[in-house]
């Protein structure tokens, strides 16, 4: 998959999002995009650290799926 690509894509859906990313497991790198004439709040480090607590989260979701069922997504809504 591209993984760039889908970052293009998920900010064509909405001017209000600013930043798009994923961490892929598979390699352990982060590919993301910024939406343009936006700035970045967080630094890349920052970035980083906070996509493989949501993958920890992900492992946990996936662990209860006997119990709740399989997960299917998960997203975060920010104020800012």
């Amino acid at each position: 998959m591209d993984y760039n690509k889908l970052c293009d894509e998920i900010l064509k859906l909405d001017e209000r999002i600013r930043y798009a990313g994923v961490y892929n497991t598979t390699d352990g790198k982060v590919y993301d995009k910024m939406a343009k004439e936006k700035e970045r709040l967080l630094s890349k480090e920052q970035t980083q650290n906070s996509l493989i607590h949501a993958y920890m989260r992900w492992k946990l979701r996936q662990q209860y799926a006997e119990f709740v069922g399989e997960p299917i997504y998960a997203m975060a809504k920010y104020t800012n």
